[in-house]
């Protein structure tokens, strides 16, 4: 609803006439312990807006894909509970979009076997895709763009986030992959196609967020020679003030160095996780035993573990990652880090420190029909400034259809309703004969009578 507000403030101040509608998901009547939930909603929330004449649509949390479908269902007049083939098409396409310029390139482009260069990167093209009735697909992107819009492009950002390409579940269907195939018509459009389902999903997923704690971060630079001793004794300084204040706090605390080992976290000296220390032993101070299998091998500070074999780097950035049951436990990280400047090794420099309160995530499966939302419209016209009426809030008579409500609440409101998952009528309007074209994570549709609806 703010965001409504805010986007009809915008467009009154700009002399726009829109018709922009908000829809987000009705909170359940007995809220969940300490958590904040959210339902992924598909298609026909947003189909709902559509058929209100709705030029904008702004939703809350809406299966990326969904985006795309809605407004195709919607021009074509496809049923989302029978056309499963033709919707498995339009989820193909909203899928391949929904990560903007990843299918063009983005994301893609690397020195081995995928070299594009920066001047390709630099004139990327969102992608779009043209559909019509039957369900033939074509992707695209603006001729004499940069970026790469191929098989491999589109195989990359096929498998991205579907778990099972058999069967990725959205909330308008479930759609199998596996034999989906790119056909290339030119540099800059190829043909999707091969998405087939059969059947929707009968529940929804619910994410439930709950409070998970504190987490800290902290980080210190060490250069020159023997930079990577230096950071290592700052990390042991560091675990053994906090271990001091309270024992196993640093169960849940990860040590690394970043451009060294952050990403790959490879056995050897220097990764710590869960505040197990193996490095380097004092003793002597060029070498020590490796934690990997060979354990007869002896390692310096050039040759790391067998797994691994990296010349002396000449900066070390040390950092902490904690997760701590309460903001004075997190705290103390950044103050034993500050503690460096006069109690640590030598050469420190670069201190930073933060903490942020930490959620954890919980999965839930809702029955479909138990999922409510909300669908309000801002109709404006230039002349009106926001809405066509003026004066204080009015009501007016509500008018029932099934579990629909219609009232006005505002004079910028035109329609404020309720429907649930599964209960939107079974007529369509045949909006557009022909083909549609959607594009980037913008959905856009416009047919013979003028009019665009815009996701």
């Amino acid at each position: 609803e703010g965001a409504g507000k805010e986007a009809a403030l915008i467009a009154s101040s700009l002399g726009i006439p829109i018709r922009i509608a908000t829809i987000h998901e009705v909170e359940p009547k007995h809220p969940i312990d300490d958590g904040v939930a959210c339902t992924y909603l598909g298609a026909d929330s947003i189909i709902d807006a559509l058929k209100e004449g709705a030029q904008l649509v702004i939703a809350g949390r809406v299966a990326d894909p969904s985006l795309f479908v809605a407004p195709v269902v919607h021009s074509f007049g496809w049923s989302l509970k029978k056309d499963f083939h033709l919707i498995a098409q339009a989820t193909l396409g909203g899928h391949l979009l929904e990560c903007g310029a990843h299918l063009t390139g983005g994301y893609f482009a690397h020195p081995k076997g995928r070299n594009l260069g920066f001047k390709s990167l630099a004139h990327l093209s969102l992608p779009f895709f043209d559909i019509d009735s039957k369900g033939h697909l074509i992707l695209g992107k603006l001729e004499g763009s940069g970026g790469e819009l191929s098989e491999r492009t589109c195989k990359q950002q096929l498998t991205y986030e579907i778990h099972n390409p058999k069967a990725y579940i959205t909330p308008d269907v479930i759609v199998d992959f596996s034999q989906v195939t790119f056909t290339p018509l030119s540099p800059h459009s190829i043909i999707a196609q091969g998405a087939t389902a059969t059947s929707r999903p009968k529940q929804l997923l619910r994410l439930v967020a709950k409070s998970a704690g504190v987490k800290a971060w902290a980080e210190v630079s060490y250069g020159g020679n023997g930079c990577i001793k230096r950071a290592f004794w700052a990390a042991q300084l560091v675990s053994k003030w906090m271990e001091e204040r309270q024992k196993g706090v640093m169960e849940k605390v990860m040590i690394y160095l970043v451009g060294y080992n952050s990403l790959y976290l490879t056995p050897g000296p220097f990764p710590s996780h869960h505040g197990a220390l193996h490095v380097y032993d004092d003793h002597p101070e060029t070498e020590t035993s490796c934690c990997c299998e060979n354990k007869n091998e002896k390692l310096t500070e050039t040759k790391l573990c067998t797994c691994q074999t990296v010349k002396n780097p000449p900066e070390a950035r040390l950092r902490f990652d904690g997760l701590f049951d309460n903001q004075a436990n997190a705290d103390a990280l950044g103050m034993d880090l500050q503690a460096l400047n006069l109690s640590g090794p030598a050469g420190g420099g670069g201190f930073i420190f933060g903490t942020k309160r930490d959620v954890a995530i919980t999965k839930l499966f809702i029955d479909r029909s138990k999922v409510k939302w909300r669908c309000m419209v801002f109709n404006l016209g230039v002349r009106g400034g926001l809405g066509s009426s003026s004066g204080n809030s009015k009501e007016s008579k509500v008018k029932k259809k099934g579990n629909q409500k219609r009232k006005t609440e505002h004079p910028i409101y035109s329609n404020f309703w309720t429907r649930g998952s599964g209960h939107f009528s079974k007529r369509f309007q045949n909006f557009i004969s022909g083909s549609i074209r959607l594009e980037g994570t913008n959905a856009t549709a416009t047919g013979k009578r003028g009019k665009s609806f815009v996701v």
